[in-house]
């Protein structure tokens, strides 16, 4: 299957803004669904906000004009979902794979809107300044694991533009291991005209606009999503951070053997083999938008 959706390198101006104008309405429409969706208290609310993420996510890819090739599929059930990062259009391609809750970064959230549909959709928004309230992340995802959700992470500690794969954070594998599920990895690798998009590879901050119109006016945009084998979250004989390095270690190994990355370690890498993975996928799927009414 080709990467290139189209023979331009990149959109016209025209056209990138009539995307925009169409994406905005999709994030206002999309927005205020997950709110009236959430609004009854209760049994279900939770289910019904990760939905509304779900399809807002599906259909503000196909409005920007994205293609996400798929292989594998999320499991069934209560897992934790781990993903490497190369840009904000990550957590879009993730959760348009089914409905699961997120766990965001405090400082992704720099817009107002975007904290708010988090918010609304059941998102764990986890503080970058400190690791005070880490704890109480970690218990909030293991109940949401116990309650039979799916939960989805970004694993690394810095996000390193799709070149290398950095060390996952250790602390939310914990979340696993308490609530006694598996850990879903899933490789990404995003393409622009059939070569790696340097021009995409950032995240939202506090303006998502930026980096919404470089998307918007780079050109037919691809990601490739590899879903791989479960991993069991452990528990054997040994301390609990033994535990969960353990399991961080064989998630992020996974993923950047997926992509034949190597795995940054503080300023080494680890070379790992490459091999058939996300990179190459002839035998993906592409993902079925659905349609906009």
């Amino acid at each position: 299957m080709a990467d290139v959706a189209g023979p331009a390198a990149h959109r016209s101006v025209p056209r990138a803004a009539c995307r925009a104008a169409v994406a905005a309405a999709v994030i206002l429409i999309g927005g205020l669904a997950i709110t009236l969706l959430t609004r009854v208290p209760g049994y279900g609310r939770t289910r019904r906000g990760a939905l509304g993420l779900h399809v807002l996510s599906r259909v503000l890819l196909r409005a920007l004009g994205i293609r996400v090739v798929s292989r594998g599929a999320p499991r069934s059930g209560a897992s934790l979902v781990v993903a490497n990062q190369v840009s904000w259009i990550d957590v879009l391609v993730v959760h348009a794979a089914g409905p699961m809750v997120p766990v965001v970064r405090e400082d992704f959230c720099g817009s107002p809107l975007i904290r708010a549909v988090f918010a609304r959709a059941g998102a764990v928004i986890v503080g970058t300044r400190s690791r005070r309230g880490v704890p109480g992340s970690v218990e909030q995802i293991a109940d949401l694991l116990r309650r039979g959700h799916r939960v989805q992470v970004f694993g690394e500690s810095v996000v390193v533009g799709g070149t290398a794969t950095n060390t996952f954070h250790r602390a939310t594998f914990q979340a696993a291991i308490d609530a006694a599920v598996v850990i879903s990895p899933v490789a990404l690798a995003h393409r622009t005209v059939g070569t790696m998009s340097p021009p995409i590879a950032d995240l939202a901050g506090d303006d998502l606009i930026g980096p919404m119109w470089r998307v918007l006016r780079n050109g037919p945009v691809t990601v490739r999503a590899h879903w791989l084998p479960v991993i069991p979250a452990v528990v054997g004989a040994g301390h609990p951070a033994v535990h969960r390095a353990a399991a961080a270690t064989r998630a992020e190994r996974a993923i950047a053997t997926a992509l034949g990355h190597p795995v940054t370690v503080g300023r080494q890498r680890v070379a790992l083999a490459l091999v058939p993975s996300a990179v190459h996928f002839s035998a993906g799927k592409r993902f079925a938008h659905p349609r906009v009414a």
